[in-house]
């Protein structure tokens, strides 16, 4: 077993799946544990993990309770489609494609008969993660400051503002449903 505090790259051998678990930044492969990144190597004891803190940057995972940007690749029924962009805070951004589901029942607070009505393909959206470690990771847009934070029509591809009624086009005045965030327009995308 690799010494606690020692500096390991990435392939460095840290110890054998019989003694420990790989913990953070670590993988295991034919029964021995290795470095994922740089770093220097911590063992838990207690849990019987070897992780690597990591001394050089490292792409950011998403995690339960996240807040993340995305956008609406499809709507089907009862599943929008998620490409997700980014953790929010996090300058970032994640790596290769990460994609995610809200399902009907998370789009918002209340009873939602027609998903289509809340997104639409293309819509930027903020989403809190209810569980990362599914595939897709599974979404939630249920509360006010969650939802689409940016919009085009469907009609003319304008730029749209939040509406009584959901969003509107500046350009064709074409007013469309969604479920607006109480963030529309004012952060990152």
């Amino acid at each position: 077993m690799t010494e606690e505090g020692k500096f390991v790259t990435p392939g460095d051998t840290l110890g054998f799946s019989e003694e420990f678990m790989p913990g953070d930044w670590a993988y295991e492969e034919e029964g021995n544990i290795y470095a994922a990144v740089s770093g220097t190597v911590e063992t838990d004891m207690e849990d019987r993990k070897i992780n690597v803190v990591p001394k050089v940057s490292t792409p950011p995972e998403v995690k339960d309770n996240d807040i993340v940007i995305g956008s609406i690749w499809d709507v089907k029924g009862q599943l929008a489609i998620v490409n997700i962009l980014k953790i929010k805070g996090v300058d970032r951004g994640l790596p290769g494609g990460v994609r995610g589901a809200v399902h009907i029942s998370k789009a918002r607070e209340g009873y939602v008969s027609d998903l289509s009505r809340e997104f639409s393909g293309g819509d930027i959206i903020l989403a809190r993660v209810v569980e990362a470690h599914r595939e897709p990771v599974e979404l939630t847009t249920a509360a006010p400051e969650l939802g689409v934070i940016k919009a085009n029509c469907s009609r003319c591809g304008g730029a749209m503002n939040p509406d009584k009624n959901g969003v509107k086009c500046k350009e064709c005045k074409r007013t469309e449903s969604r479920n607006v965030s109480t963030e529309y327009g004012k952060g990152e995308v």
